[in-house]
């Protein structure tokens, strides 16, 4: 059966590698307008650093990472310019000075943030695998190799994503819809 931690219980996993879903690293590193989750997951993150647990990370969430925060500062250049999508669309943001500063701050984050502390991990991806990420079960494509990794390698997923709740994964997590608190 697999475990629902709470983050009060943090002292069960000792000794346990985490692997960080992007959701958690974004609250840490990135400001989403989410002020609970970002101070939950800052206070976690801490008491993580300080203990036994290694913290783990692959392509696929630095993959998402770098995608989700770039889109999210390309909304916040919008209305910060008051700007509507349609007069300056993704790709034209990309392009620009402004979009090229935003994507070098986070290329700039995860170098020297994410990468100093977190070991990085994979595995290939091999055509059976593609094949099993092909059933719809209500996680995105990068979650399923997400869920494959941490199954295989008995990680403890450190997710806010509710949509894993009910995968056979270890998971610590401050959301209350996935762990009892």
């Amino acid at each position: 059966m697999a475990l629902r931690i709470p983050l009060k219980k943090l002292s069960e996993i000792n000794n346990r590698q985490i692997f960080f879903d992007a959701n958690v690293l974004i609250y840490i590193f990135w400001s989403a307008g989410r002020l609970r989750e970002e101070r939950i997951y800052g206070s976690l993150y801490g008491k993580l650093i300080k203990g036994n647990n290694d913290l783990v990370i692959d392509y696929t969430v630095i993959s998402e990472i770098v995608n989700r925060t770039h889109r999210i500062a390309y909304d916040i250049f919008l209305k910060k310019e008051s700007k509507s999508k349609d007069e300056l669309n993704y790709k034209e943001y990309r392009n620009s000075d402004a979009g090229k500063d935003a994507l070098n701050d986070i290329y700039r984050t995860i170098e020297f943030n994410i990468l100093d502390s977190f070991k990085v991990v994979g595995r290939a991806i091999n055509e059976d695998d593609i094949r099993n990420f092909l059933i719809d079960n209500g996680l995105d494509f990068g979650d399923k190799a997400i869920l494959t990794l941490c199954q295989e390698n008995d990680y403890v997923l450190l997710t806010h994503d509710s949509d894993f709740k009910s995968e056979k994964v270890d998971i610590l997590s401050g959301n209350k819809s996935i762990v009892a608190s």
